[in-house]
């Protein structure tokens, strides 16, 4: 589902809502998400709970060049759904 496919599907169960001040609501939940998801929890109750980590720069091997490369540090996101899902 793409944004503008939840902002129609919104103004269609909300019809007294325009569409942009829909969209305004949607940019303002998911800003509010990826903050949430930076800063290490984001809990939804009946949804799922995001967590994010850090993880270190490992060193890995090509396996078919056998030349070893460095990874960058990185943020992984977990997403954990609810049993209701």
């Amino acid at each position: 589902m793409l944004k503008g496919d939840l902002i129609a599907k919104l103004a269609s169960r909300f019809p007294q809502i325009y569409k942009k001040d829909l969209e305004l609501l949607i940019d303002a939940f998911f800003s509010g998400l990826t903050e949430g998801i930076k800063a290490g929890h984001v809990e939804i109750r009946g949804f799922g709970v995001f967590t994010s980590y850090l993880k270190k720069p490992q060193e890995i091997k090509h396996p078919i060049l056998k030349k070893t490369f460095k990874t960058q540090l990185r943020r992984i996101i977990r997403f954990r759904p609810t049993f209701k899902l």
